[in-house]
């Protein structure tokens, strides 16, 4: 097998390398440095300019990184074993930050003189900088070495979020000395044109719905029943009791805390200071809609155990189907500040998201970029006027007329007359980089 070389800066390679635990015995293993040199069979202090050391190791750190789901170079191992032949290579991380694949492909070896490059990826959802130690094992049919090296990476995120990132409501919900006290009913309830200092619910198993408009409440609202808030301020959580299968419905309303459905879930014209989500196992879906002028707004999460529409809004956490749901995903003209992950089909229009992961087929339509790595099951389609600012990794075919600032992995076909500036599987005559390469 030829020599492994070190690759470029992006594209993942997963190649990885280093250390020497060898014939059962530790080996010497020098200081860290830019180039470390160990020996078999030596004393423990061998030295690092040693002439005969037999395993160079190479660390490309610190790794700095502007923007989460990225495939870096770490380090280098140099195979100066004469006889030895290594056909198994691993590296463990202990921190999430960085994560590496197995270095060696199946029926790959790492043979006398050849050099191998370990490639992982950075992953954060948010600026950070961790010291990660790495363990490194070796071996062969007559060699097994082990060993542990630390490297820096530092995730930067700042420059890399959608515009209006990070989210954020100022809600202060306030009532007069003549407001209504708790509210409490065995049945349903409605209230309009009221300020209550307290919350306002059904009891559990009375099945009482909720019916609320021109109100402000400082507290919760929760019902055994549907919740409807039209024109409303809570200052608390809104949700529907488990088992319930309530559905919640907001318009025009403000509400302080999070909101929980046992069933469908729609938001219009409205701002939530927490997450949005329906229950497990609840099939229950949402809608956020807002206007362009006037965009809806959800600071907290997203999270349906049905399909999810996000329209004219702005998200400042994740968006999400749960696993199970097939659920589908649909973002258009909107805001997404973090992470989607669809369990079914995401399809995202004239918007600004994070990293986006579905189950099934992914489509990326103009006016749309994606800040981070997309990850489909299936297909994936760029239009043009389209940007993904990360890697596709795609099990089906990938279809580019956009531009991909990182790399194209698919299990299928690659095609379309956008730009790929990574790893870009195309013929050379379908593309202006050069020719394709291989996953």
């Amino acid at each position: 097998m030829p020599p492994k070389s070190r690759g470029g800066s992006g594209g993942l390679s997963r190649r990885a390398a280093l250390a020497l635990i060898g014939g059962g015995g530790l080996l010497g293993i020098s200081a860290s440095g830019a180039f470390d040199q160990v020996g078999a069979q030596r004393p423990f202090d061998l030295a690092v300019d040693d002439d005969n050391a037999l395993l160079g190791i190479e660390t490309f750190g610190p790794i700095e990184v502007t923007q989460s789901d990225v495939t870096v170079d770490v380090m280098e191992l140099h195979n100066r074993f004469p006889d030895a032949v290594f056909d198994s290579v691993s590296v463990t991380t202990d921190s999430s930050i960085l994560s590496i694949s197995d270095p060696l492909e199946r029926g790959e070896t790492l043979a006398n003189d050849e050099r191998l490059t370990v490639r992982g990826r950075v992953e954060s959802d948010r600026s950070r900088t961790a010291n990660v130690e790495l363990t490194i094992t070796v071996s062969g049919s007559s060699e097994r070495i082990e060993t542990t090296r630390t490297i820096t990476v530092a995730v930067d995120l700042r420059g890399q979020l959608p515009e209006g990132c990070p989210v954020s409501l100022d809600i202060s919900v306030s009532v007069g000395d003549d407001a209504l006290g708790e509210q409490t009913s065995d049945g349903d309830l409605s209230l309009t044109n009221e300020e209550v200092d307290g919350s306002v619910t059904t009891t559990a198993g009375s099945g009482g719905s909720l019916d609320i408009r021109n109100t402000t409440i400082t507290g919760d609202v929760i019902a055994d029943g549907d919740i409807s808030l039209r024109n409303a301020t809570v200052g608390g959580d809104v949700r529907t009791r488990e088992d319930s299968e309530g559905t919640i419905s907001l318009e025009n309303t403000t509400v302080g805390g999070s909101i929980v459905g046992d069933s469908d879930v729609t938001s219009r014209n409205s701002n939530v200071d927490g997450d949005l989500r329906t229950r497990e196992d609840s099939e229950g879906a949402i809608t956020v809609r807002g206007q362009r002028t006037t965009p809806a707004t959800v600071v907290g999460s997203v999270v349906g155990d049905g399909d999810v529409e996000i329209i004219a809004a702005q998200i400042g956490g994740e968006v999400q189907t749960r696993s199970g749901s097939e659920g589908s995903i649909t973002i258009t003209n909107a805001t997404v500040c973090r992470a989607i992950d669809a369990d079914d089909d995401l399809t995202i229009t004239n918007a600004e998201v994070g990293a986006v992961t579905a189950d099934g087929d992914i489509q990326i339509k103009p006016n749309s970029t994606v800040f981070g790595t997309v990850n489909a099951s299936n297909n994936v389609t760029l239009s043009r006027n389209a940007t993904v600012k990360g890697d596709i990794n795609a099990s089906g075919d990938v279809t580019v007329d956009g531009t991909v600032e990182g790399g194209v992995f698919a299990g299928g076909t690659v095609d379309g007359s956008g730009t790929i500036n990574g790893n870009d599987p195309r013929p050379s005559s379908e593309n202006g980089n050069g020719g394709g390469q291989g996953r």
